[in-house]
């Protein structure tokens, strides 16, 4: 039997009522693409309708552990296209703890695709991402000019 490749799937999920549901469509789509290409996505958007089924009984710190345990064992993480992605701290924890284990991080399916397909292993980068230290960079693959403006838009209201 082939294995699939565990991705992990990272995105915005917090915000209004309208914005969550849009972002859990974003998430769900992005899980049915992937998974129609052969993938094993966790998807943590789906997290939702466990809450909804459980009246909230389960914490919001229970769901970020399991997130936590399952992106441990991923071989990526692939960031999904959404334009909330620039507002979003959960986003940028999510990258610092796959930084953190040299997951390797994707800003677009097609460039995980070509990895998986090619046999690519992450590369080495010169200009790593500004919230994390050169030594958890080594093995990353990113867009960095990309995440870079990523992290601006995350930091700049942390600004005086």
């Amino acid at each position: 039997m082939i294995e699939r490749k565990r991705i992990y799937l990272a995105g915005a999920y917090s915000g209004n009522a309208l914005e969550v549901a849009e972002n859990i469509g974003i998430g769900v789509d992005e899980d049915a693409a992937l998974r129609k290409l052969g993938f094993a996505p966790y998807n943590p958007w789906l997290d939702f309708f466990v809450a909804m089924r459980t009246g909230g009984q389960v914490s919001v710190d229970d769901f970020q552990a399991a997130s936590k345990s399952f992106m441990l064992v991923c071989d990526a993480v692939l960031v999904v296209d959404n334009p909330r992605n620039g507002k979003s701290k959960g986003l940028l924890a999510e990258l610092d703890l796959a930084a953190g284990e040299k997951i390797p991080i994707f800003w677009n399916r097609q460039d995980l695709i070509e990895w998986v397909a090619e046999n690519i292993e992450p590369v080495n980068v010169d200009d790593p991402p500004l919230w994390m230290p050169d030594s958890r960079a080594d093995a990353v693959t990113m867009n960095w000019p990309k995440a870079k403006e990523l992290y601006n838009k995350l930091t700049a209201e942390d600004k005086p």
